[in-house]
């Protein structure tokens, strides 16, 4: 799977696009899965590494805070849905970003 995002990213593993520079979302989404997920599993709706995936995409669009993620990820949320196969009602609150980021998220495998 390959995001088209509309800025310029020097780095390895990019292809120049028509509008900006195409990566591989799937191996960042691989990547992520590492990321052990410290919250407690009661009440966890949204899965650690789609969160982090969700949050790169809209930062490297752009948004700065956690509504704005939220925001970038509800405009989006047709293309997500399709591109990510998210069988989400909903798509995350803004409140829940902040929450899963202050937890210091341990790494293996980086």
């Amino acid at each position: 799977m390959k995001f088209d995002i509309p800025l310029h990213l020097p780095g390895a593993g990019t292809e120049r696009g028509l509008d900006g520079w195409v990566f591989d979302v799937g191996a960042l989404y691989r990547r992520l899965q590492a990321v052990s997920d410290l919250r407690c599993p009661k009440g966890v709706r949204y899965e650690l590494s789609l969160l982090l995936l969700l949050s790169v995409l809209a930062k490297l669009s752009g948004a700065d805070t956690a509504c704005a993620i939220a925001d970038w990820v509800r405009y989006h949320k047709r293309e997500l849905r399709a591109a990510l196969s998210l069988r989400w009602k909903r798509m995350p609150h803004h409140n829940t970003y902040p929450r899963f980021s202050r937890l210091g998220a341990a790494t293996s495998g980086w």
